[in-house]
Formats: C-alpha cells, sequence, structure tokens
C-alpha cells in the first residue's frame, strides 16, 4: 500500500523570491530573468461576474504562478526540481507538472 500525494496546488503558493532565487541559481540571463520578475511582480486580483468588474485588491500578489501562462509550466518545474524525500524508503515521482509522493505501508 502507498499513499499518493499530488501537488497540483503547489502553483498557488510558490514563493517568488524562492523561485526567483533559484532561477538565479541556474544560471537564468538577465535579461530573462528581469522579464520573469516584471511578469511576476506588481499583479492584482480582480473579479468580474457579467459584465461588473470589481475595484483591484488592495495589496499585490507575491505568490503563484499564473494558471493558463505559457511560462507557468516552466517555472513550476525550476521550483520542484530540487524536491526530495526525507526518508529513502520513500519515492519521488516528477512529471511535467505533478509530483507524486510514495510512501510504503510500513514506513
Amino acid at each position: 500500500m502507498c499513499l499518493f500525494a499530488t501537488s497540483h496546488f503547489l502553483v498557488d503558493i510558490i514563493d517568488h523570491a524562492i523561485l526567483l532565487s533559484k532561477l538565479t541559481h541556474f544560471s537564468t540571463p538577465s535579461n530573462m530573468l528581469n522579464w520573469i520578475i516584471s511578469f511576476l511582480t506588481e499583479r492584482q486580483q480582480l473579479c468580474k461576474v457579467g459584465s461588473k468588474l470589481s475595484a483591484p485588491a488592495s495589496s499585490s500578489i507575491n505568490r503563484s504562478i499564473i494558471h493558463g501562462s505559457g511560462i507557468g509550466p516552466t517555472l513550476y518545474i525550476a521550483m520542484k526540481s530540487d524536491l526530495t524525500t526525507l526518508d529513502n524508503c520513500n519515492v519521488i515521482i516528477k512529471y511535467a507538472d505533478d509530483v507524486d509522493l510514495l510512501v510504503p505501508e510500513h514506513s
């Protein structure tokens, strides 16, 4: 028996500072890094119902990757690249935007 834990929700809690630190570690070219910083910072959230649009939220979003964006999956893969288990009997399976953690029954 194994426990399967999926990580689809993780795109909503990714800290931009940690992500940018990882991208710097990967030797991302500075012009690309600056574009990503611009893409992620000072984003605001609105709500649209029918033709009515809410006022912007009072604070900027400093976490998450934009769902449906072209670069989102690549940023997520960069974020999970160094993910490891805490115990050698556990297994992590990484594929595209999915991470599964396998934990044996008696661990």
